[in-house]
């Protein structure tokens, strides 16, 4: 693993006799295991960070993020704010329901507030597999050029398109249609307070009525409609996935997944075309507020499983020419491994082979991608920050070199970081990584169907 670190030398911090201060690990990934394995996922070694003042963020466009804002799913209650508007739609109106006017309007004006952070968020994943379709199609070009096979650029494709659907219609439609909705239902809300003037009451009711409903209902429809397309892929994966791996370790993985995918896609299909159905009954059937009551409730979870069961990190692929199902299944295989040794409580002395050599670590850090959570913890030291910084307050690319190279003195402070990271960020690292190479093998084993190939339990 250090090869191609060679004038480096490797720091034991341990005040142990190195005999004693190496603990044989788990065998490194496959892919510094000397397999002849393509890569899967970009090894990055690079880290783009943007230092403002005191704070030091990753540029949000470099990699796919699980960045969806936790207070997203209550977007539904913006819905229900315009409760008092429709209910009591009369004049004079009275002191409670002024207040509850107030404070409905004003709710439904704040949850705008949420859903245009979220969408920036969204924005830049939008970016970022933008970038990744653009790379994907030169690659393409070129093999067709060549006369290579294109499988596996066909499996990630498939899977970039359900990102991209899934960050444009989930999410970035979510939250500009229901934001947008929440606008306007909050001012028609607060207007309505002042509903002796006819012209305001009658602005009012259209805005809290069917204008603000109706793009949220439209919303329900597409989004249903999206929804049941990612049902039937995960089934049609899971179908082929059981036909072609049976009894194979990896299976229950892969499962696992597909039904995560489809417990979402039908609560999330129906949790919208049934917000949609009950907006637009609020601005004449006080029943529609009954509706929407499952229809909050069904909002925040569908938000909460997709955070913690769906979403996931990813940088962009590698080359993956001769790709195959048996390398996707490699790699699962070691993740589960990986997985039980967190279980069962182990940490980096069980990771790596020499856990106080920062080489060492540095390879297993950026070949399991930790390496841009690495660079942002050891960023919050002063030291460490200052001399990476010293040359730009601006933009700044840190490299796994940039690490190393940094003084002597540091490199204990590095190797502490190093392994803290390994302990507190590679288990979500493997869960992240997981979760693609489920959808990417679906979609390999489904667009190969027709090969009729079956690969043996190992």
């Amino acid at each position: 693993m250090a090869g191609s670190h060679s004038k480096v030398s490797c720091h034991d911090l341990s005040s142990t006799k190195s005999g004693s201060s190496r603990t044989q690990g788990l065998e490194p990934s496959i892919r510094s295991s000397g397999d002849d394995v393509p890569r899967i996922t970009e090894c990055a070694t690079t880290a783009r960070l943007i230092k403002r003042g005191k704070h030091v963020n990753a540029s949000p466009k470099a990699r796919l993020r699980n960045s969806l804002l936790g207070t997203l799913g209550f977007l539904e209650l913006a819905n229900a704010g315009d409760f008092a508007a429709n209910v009591w739609n009369n004049v004079p109106v009275q002191t409670y329901v002024i207040v509850l006017m107030a404070c409905g309007g004003t709710l439904a004006l704040a949850l705008t507030i949420p859903a245009i952070i979220d969408a920036r968020r969204s924005w830049n994943n939008i970016c970022f597999l933008r970038e990744h379709r653009r790379r994907l199609r030169n690659e393409m070009r070129e093999r067709l050029g060549d006369s290579l096979p294109c499988d596996d650029l066909d499996a990630i494709r498939d899977v970039l398109h359900r990102e991209t659907g899934s960050e444009c219609i989930n999410r970035f439609g979510m939250n500009v249609v229901m934001g947008a909705g929440a606008l306007i239902i909050g001012v028609g809300t607060l207007m309505a307070i002042w509903g002796a003037n006819r012209s305001v009451w009658l602005a009012s009711n259209i805005l809290s009525g069917y204008l603000g409903n109706a793009p949220v209902a439209l919303y329900g429809l597409v989004n249903s409609v999206w929804c049941f397309h990612l049902f039937r892929k995960a089934r049609q994966h899971k179908r082929a996935t059981a036909e072609q791996l049976r009894g194979h370790t990896v299976l229950d993985q892969l499962h696992r997944r597909f039904l995560s995918t489809q417990i979402y896609a039908v609560t999330s299909g129906l949790t919208t075309l049934l917000g949609g159905v009950g907006g637009m009954m609020t601005p004449t059937l006080w029943m529609g507020y009954v509706v929407l009551i499952p229809v909050i409730i069904s909002s925040f979870a569908c938000s909460f499983w997709w955070k913690k069961r769906l979403a996931y990190n990813r940088p962009f692929t590698g080359r993956t020419l001769g790709l195959e199902e048996s390398s996707i299944i490699l790699e699962l295989e070691y993740i589960a491994k990986m997985q039980a040794k967190h279980e069962a409580g182990e940490g980096v002395d069980q990771f790596v082979n020499d856990p106080r050599c920062l080489v060492a670590l540095l390879d297993f850090i950026t070949e399991n991608d930790m390496f841009e959570d690495l660079v942002i913890s050891l960023a919050g030291d002063q030291a460490i920050s200052d001399a990476l910084f010293v040359s730009s307050p601006g933009p700044l690319n840190i490299t796994k070199s940039s690490l190393l190279e940094l003084p002597p003195k540091l490199h204990p402070a590095i190797v502490d970081g190093a392994r803290a990271c390994i302990n507190t960020c590679s288990l979500q690292r493997f869960v992240y990584r997981e979760r693609y190479l489920c959808d990417l093998l679906g979609s390999l084993i489904s667009g190969n169907k027709d090969q009729g190939t079956i690969i043996e339990k190992t």
